[in-house]
């Protein structure tokens, strides 16, 4: 009998994470984050065997690139705390404390192969999240 697990949370810039660090950290890559100028660095995960971040169709090419989207996506807070509110404290206030990105944590059934469960978290992702406008990274870790 398949046993399931989902967990879901927020990636939020007052807990001192980025959307940028977690991607690195879930995809096993080497990111650079723009916004605080750090470079986070996973490529020593070695369980990590398919990762592929998703957008609509009508995003461009840089949302299907992690690296690119998740930076795009951190800098655009900056850029909504700049025109939505007046002083520098507001905005400051919500840069600090953006939630930038959520996380689903998901554990697929073992009786199926690797390619079968990364048929049905990419169709759950396409389906749940892309159709609706979202950048997705989904990420296959083995032995989890």
């Amino acid at each position: 009998m398949a046993i399931y697990h989902c967990s879901v949370s927020h990636i939020s810039r007052s807990t001192g994470c980025s959307a940028v660090q977690n991607a690195a950290y879930i995809t096993g890559e080497k990111l650079h984050e723009e916004r605080r100028g750090i470079t986070a660095n996973y490529s020593n995960r070695d369980d990590v065997y398919y990762a592929e971040t998703l957008a609509p169709e009508w995003a461009g090419d840089e949302f299907r690139n992690t690296e690119k989207a998740w930076n795009l996506l951190e800098n655009y807070e900056d850029k909504y705390a700049l025109e939505r509110y007046k002083t520098p404290e507001t905005q400051n206030k919500y840069m600090q404390s953006a939630r930038t990105a959520m996380k689903l944590v998901l554990a697929l059934p073992k009786e199926l192969s690797e390619e079968q469960n990364k048929e049905l978290a990419l169709s759950f992702a396409n389906k749940a999240y892309v159709s609706n406008g979202h950048v997705v990274t989904v990420v296959m870790h083995s032995d989890e």
